[in-house]
This record gives C-alpha cells, sequence and structure tokens, in this order.
C-alpha cells in the first residue's frame, strides 16, 4: 500500500483527539511558526491529564530559559504520586541550551510520565539526535500558520461559536487586516465581539467603525478587478492604494498579487491534469474566495500569467531600490496594473 502524507493541520487534529481520548504519547513535541497552537495543545495537556488534586504533586511546569536538560529528565524520571501519570511541560523549549542533551532521556522515557515540550518560532536542529529521536518514536505535529485561503473561514467559525455571523467580504477584509498570526485574530475578533448581540452579522462597516479598517478597498477588491480585466476600477483602486501607502505598503500588494495569479497558474495545471478539486489542493476551500482566481484563469492564458509574474517580480525590485534611477511607488503601481491588464 502506497504511503498516505498526513499533513501537518490534520496530523494536529489526530494528536489533539487522541489526548482528549485520553491516549496519552509518553512525550509530545509541538513545534513552529504558530505560537496559538502550541500553547493550545500544551494547555490541553496541562488541563486533561491529571484531576485538580493530583496535579499539585504532579505536575511539573519548566522553562527553557530557566531550565537544563538534568533537570528536565530529572524531573521526568520522579514516580507519579497517587496517580496514574505525572505531567512535565517544558515551555518556550527553544531557550533550553543544552537541548540535545535530552538524547539520554528520550531514549529511555518512563512509561508513567507525559513530558509535554513546547518549541516556539521553528524547529529543534534535525541534525541533533534528540530531535531524530523525538520524530521517530513519539508524538511531533509542526504548527504552522494557516494558509491565506483557510484565514477567513477560520475568523467566521470563531464569531459562529460566539453567536455571531460575518459577510463573506468582510471575512476576507478582516483577514487582510489582521495578518496570519492567531493570537493577533482572536485579539481584534474579540474586540469586535463585544460590539454586538448575539446574531448579528457583522459587515464591513462594523469593521470600519470597530477596528478602524478601510472598507473602500482591499486587495481583494484589487485582485478581482484584475481577474475580470475591468481596467476603470483597477486603477481607481490602484490609485487608493497610492495614496494610502501606509495602509497598503507597495511590497505587501505585490506579493499578494502575485500569489493570486500564482494560484490562477496552478489552477490551470491542475485543470488540464484532470484535477477533481483544483481549489482545494492550492488552499481556496471557499467558493467565494476560489470565483475571482477562477475567473482570472479563464481570462488569461498561461503564457500571459508567466508574462504578469515576471513584471510582479521586477516591480518587487524596483519597490526595493534594486534599479539605479528610483522610480516612485505610485509609479511602480500604475506601471504594473496597465502591464498586467494590456
Amino acid at each position: 500500500m502506497a504511503k498516505v502524507e498526513i499533513k501537518s493541520k490534520e496530523l494536529y487534529k489526530i494528536i489533539v483527539n487522541s489526548i482528549q481520548n485520553r491516549e496519552f504519547s509518553p512525550v509530545y513535541l509541538f513545534y513552529g511558526e504558530e505560537s496559538y497552537l502550541i500553547d493550545k495543545a500544551i494547555e490541553l495537556i496541562e488541563k486533561s491529564v491529571l484531576t485538580e488534586d493530583e496535579k499539585e504533586f504532579n505536575q511539573t511546569v519548566l522553562y527553557g530559559a530557566d531550565s537544563t536538560a538534568a533537570m528536565v529528565a530529572d524531573a521526568c524520571r520522579r514516580l507519579p504520586m497517587m496517580s496514574e501519570y505525572q505531567v512535565v511541560i517544558l515551555k518556550e523549549a527553544q531557550f533550553l541550551k543544552d537541548f540535545k542533551e535530552l538524547e539520554s532521556y528520550l531514549k529511555y522515557p518512563v512509561s508513567s510520565t507525559i513530558l509535554a515540550i513546547g518549541y516556539k518560532n521553528g524547529s529543534p536542529d534535525g541534525r541533533m539526535q534528540a530531535t531524530k529521536l523525538l520524530k521517530s518514536k513519539f508524538q511531533t505535529v509542526e504548527c504552522e500558520y494557516l494558509n491565506d485561503g483557510e484565514i477567513p473561514s477560520w475568523i467566521a467559525g470563531y464569531f459562529r461559536k460566539s453567536g455571531l455571523k460575518i459577510e463573506e467580504r468582510a471575512a476576507v477584509l478582516f483577514s487582510e487586516f489582521t495578518g496570519k498570526d492567531l493570537s493577533r485574530i482572536i485579539m481584534e475578533c474579540d474586540k469586535v465581539k463585544l460590539n454586538f448581540p448575539t446574531g448579528h452579522i457583522i459587515t464591513a462597516s462594523d469593521l470600519e467603525r470597530f477596528v478602524g479598517l478601510n472598507k473602500e478597498y482591499s486587495i481583494f477588491d484589487l485582485n478581482m478587478a484584475l481577474s475580470q480585466r475591468d481596467v476603470f476600477k483597477s486603477n481607481n483602486i490602484a490609485k487608493h492604494f497610492a495614496a494610502n501607502d501606509k495602509a497598503f505598503p507597495l511590497q505587501v500588494v505585490i506579493a499578494l498579487i502575485y500569489g493570486h495569479f500564482s494560484k490562477a497558474l496552478a489552477l490551470q495545471y491542475l485543470k488540464s491534469k484532470g484535477e477533481q478539486r483544483p481549489g482545494a489542493k492550492i488552499g481556496l476551500y471557499q467558493d467565494f474566495l476560489l470565483r475571482p482566481v477562477e475567473k482570472t484563469a479563464g481570462n488569461y492564458s498561461p503564457a500571459k500569467i508567466i508574462h504578469i509574474i515576471h513584471h510582479l517580480r521586477k516591480a518587487d525590485l524596483q519597490s526595493k531600490g534594486y534599479y539605479s534611477n528610483k522610480i516612485k511607488n505610485d509609479s511602480i503601481l500604475k506601471e504594473l496594473v496597465f502591464k498586467i491588464l494590456h
């Protein structure tokens, strides 16, 4: 049988479900860029394994900056008191200076101990034997940022848990405002939640009022106008962006247009190969996110999109001053839009 690849996000859900079902591993490693998911996984272990009475004698929380591998190992080798398990939590393990020395414990872990390691902003050095043991013998998962296409639906789901709804376009605008960091997304969502009763449908106007988000235009609107080859609207939006370059930094705008056309090119390729769900393959799970990409794929030939990507790369270099004659940002964006549409 062919090996089935399990993606990080799916593996995260599997491990979380196993913890909730009390199917424990002797060691867990949660690592990566998305700190929120690491914290939530560690918090789940802290809350799920032991009762409140058992925690007093059987739960130890250590921090990488204040600990050594020997301290972690010594805590793990203790036997539980009046409990089936003891739990050792190592937070911010990226600051543990002798991380590689965990190898000695990982070779012979104690079956009655559950060690949970949170390693933020990267991963342990893959060349270390300790890392190899973690990834080969125990439950490890990389906590990645959500894809751009997943963030609007995540935001909608977060509001839905509080009895609120959000319009599709408002969710896209909100995702552009917050970025990928889930901690910031949640903080901004919580600000908005305070202002509305259960059942309210959050609109772009609401976001402008309570978050300070400008609803007039967004990068979603520019990509939609470009996908439809709407010359008038595309130029109007580009002019608005150029006049508000603090809210719409040129390099960010270029990167998001690049992502849009790259997805359109990938969609064309997948469809030519007969892929049944090409949108899902490129991270576009919702129809309102897929539609403008499909429109672009239909209105631009693959050869034209390749030329557009070349223009985008050149514009990015111009914005970073790679050419001898300094070109103003508004001129770069105006020229770029012209080259895309003609």
